[in-house]
Formats: structure tokens, sequence, C-alpha cells
């Protein structure tokens, strides 16, 4: 099949991590497809060029603004039009309903092609605890709606995510294909990064608000009060990072939390390994890929019942989003009952065997787009 992906941003070159599980996903479908890769806004250069081995074309130019954004996707369009008169592309499938949603449709209606769209994150919800999704950006809301009614299949990923969508959205009936962990880069065997701290607790995304990390630095100083050896590393980078640090020094924890920044994707695995285990404090996840990427590094994650959470770990260690002291109870639990951990652990890598590996998300793709091939199947 020839196959052409539409996303926001995609990665620059070969080390260039933009978005990993898009990048695993489009070499994955690479190994038995023809696979081309449109980028609208990353990088921020009109280029043509390969990410091992397959092409990708972008159209960022730096610009802001609406006006610039619809040239993008108009130029976008433009491309993939020109590139299926070459050579017919099977299927279309747009990632984030807003924008690669909006080229997808535009599109298919001009070439009579498919239309797959992926909701990646809150484009089709709304988080009132912090005002995140769709209503926070009306216009970006009335794009991703657009987006997602006029495609031909709608994609969730998670069973969360698809409930919430339907929530906000009656009318879609989104399926369910998460992406995949690559099993060989992310797994129990493999060199070991020595952690701070007897119990070293593992928290890793961007510290935006939508991410919780000020929660989490709540119920740590909470559970430092019960527990001895508790150390916390944070990986990430966002403009929060001042923010956060304050918070901990004014928690009193500054001590037991070492911030790490931003870490290399592939050396990611090296730092699961060495943690007792992961929290997250999120107050939305459409997946949440450290979840995933946790897991087959026979890592639990615990906290927030977001994304892929209730699918990897007992709902005796979950608790609601905003929630400090329910989620330091559940890092004292963890923290102290190893035998405990260990099950939680074990449960969690055998749930990405199951059905969360890169293996298996592309599979699960390629089934789609070949129901869609014909629109009458779709």
């Amino acid at each position: 099949m020839r196959i052409a992906m539409v996303t926001p941003g995609f990665s620059a070159s070969d080390a260039d991590w933009c978005i990993p599980a898009l990048q695993d996903l489009a070499c994955g479908l690479g190994q038995q497809h023809q696979v081309h890769v449109f980028a609208t806004t990353y990088p921020h250069r009109r280029s043509e060029y390969l990410v091992k081995g397959v092409p990708v074309s972008s159209f960022g130019d730096g610009r802001s603004g609406r006006f610039a954004l619809t040239r993008r996707l108009w130029k976008t369009v433009a491309a993939i039009e020109a590139s299926h008169n070459d050579k017919p592309f099977d299927v279309l499938h747009g990632f984030w309903a807003d924008h690669g949603g909006i080229v997808t449709n535009w599109a298919a209606r001009r070439l009579s092609v498919p239309n797959i769209v992926t909701a990646m994150a809150g484009e089709l919800t709304f988080e009132p605890l912090i005002g995140y999704g769709k209503r926070k950006r009306p216009i970006a809301g009335r794009m991703a709606r657009f987006g997602a009614r006029n495609a031909d299949v709608l994609i969730a990923l998670s069973k969360f995510h698809a409930d919430r969508i339907k929530i906000e959205q009656p009318t879609l009936e989104p399926r369910v294909i998460p992406f995949g962990v690559d099993t060989q880069r992310f797994s129990p065997q493999g060199r070991v990064k020595s952690l701070d701290g007897q119990i070293a607790v593992l928290s890793a995304g961007s510290l935006i608000p939508v991410k919780g990390h000020a929660i989490v630095l709540q119920a740590f100083a909470l559970a430092l009060e019960q527990v001895t050896g508790l150390h916390l590393h944070l990986f990430g980078e966002g403009h929060l990072d001042s923010a956060l640090r304050r918070h901990a020094a004014d928690l009193g924890i500054l001590g037991s939390v070492s911030f790490h920044g931003h870490v290399e994707h592939h050396i990611l695995p090296e730092f699961y390994r060495g943690a007792s285990f992961s929290v997250t404090g999120s107050y939305f996840e459409s997946l949440g890929m450290v979840i995933l990427e946790a897991a087959a590094c026979g890592l639990v994650t615990i906290g927030s019942a977001v994304g892929s959470a209730p699918d990897f770990c007992s709902a005796e260690v979950l608790n609601q989003p905003g929630d400090p002291v329910a989620l330091a109870a559940n890092i004292q639990r963890v923290a102290t009952e190893a035998e405990f951990r260990k099950q939680l652990a074990r449960k969690a890598s055998e749930n990405v065997n199951d059905g969360y590996t890169l293996e298996q998300s592309v599979r699960g793709h390629e089934g789609v787009y070949r129901s869609c091939r014909s629109r009458s199947t779709c």
C-alpha cells in the first residue's frame, strides 16, 4: 500500500525524536509499505528528506497566525495531490484531528481516497480542572470537529480516550488503536542508570500544566513524611521548569527531587530500569507512552487513572487527577510493599506484550487501511 501520513510535526532527521511514537509507526509501516510523511509545521523549513528511509515533506516556515497556518495547510494539500498524481495513495492518515484531519479531509475530497484521522490529544475533549482541550482554543476546536466528523475512520488511542471523545462528541464512534512501544529498545534487559534514593520514583513528561507535576510534588512531599529513602526523579522540559523547582523548594523537598531535564529518547530505558516505580499526575492522557515504555522495561506506573493507565495498573493504586492526598497514599503503599510492587510490574509487562507492542500497532493500522481501500467497507 501507499500511505500518506499528515502531522503537524515530525522528526527533522534520524536523530530527532520529535514525536517518537509517530516516527516508530511510520518507520514500522515503511518496512512493508510505501509511506510518505507530510509535516505541516515542524521542522521549520520547507524541505524534502528521509528519516530512516521514509520520505518526509515539511512545510514549516516558523511563522505563527491564522493566515500562515492556512497557507501551510493548503501547500500540504497541494503536495499530497501532486504526489498522488505521480503515484496514487491508497489511504490518507491525518494525526491530530485539527491540522492533520483538515488536510486529509481536503485532500481526500479532491482525490477520492479514504481518509483516516487519529485524535492525538485533547482536541476533541475538555478537561475543566485545568481548562485543557478544545474549548480553550475555539477555532482549533471547530477544525478538530470538522476533521473528525468527516473522516472515514476516527481513531482514539485508548478506551479512556474514546470514552472521553464520545462524552463530548456523542455522534462520533472512534475505534481504539493504540500506538505501540518498541520492545527491542524498551525492555528489562540492558544498561541501568543508577538513581539517587533507596526507592527511586520516576515521573516523565513535558513540564506543562496538563502533566500535573505540581500535584506529583505535593503528593511526594506528603509521602516523604511517612516513608524514608524516597527520591523523585523528574524527566522532561517545559515552561514550568522554574516554577516547579520553586514549588519543590517551598515544600521543603528540593533535596529529595532531581530535575533531569531533557533526556534523549534512546537513553530513557536506562533510567526506567534504574527506578523502583513510575508515577503520573496527568490531568489527561490520550494514551501515555511513558506508561507503555515503563511497563516494557518492567516498571509499573501508578497515579492518575487516565489514558492507558487503567489497562496497565490495578485500580487500587490509581486515583482521580488533581488529588495529591490519594496519590500520596498510592506512592506510600507501592513504596513500602515490595512484593505488591513486583506483582504490579509483572502485570504491566504482560499487558504490553498482550496488545501494546509496535508490531501489534502496525498490524492494527494495516487492518484499517486495508478495509478502507474500498470506501464501502470503511
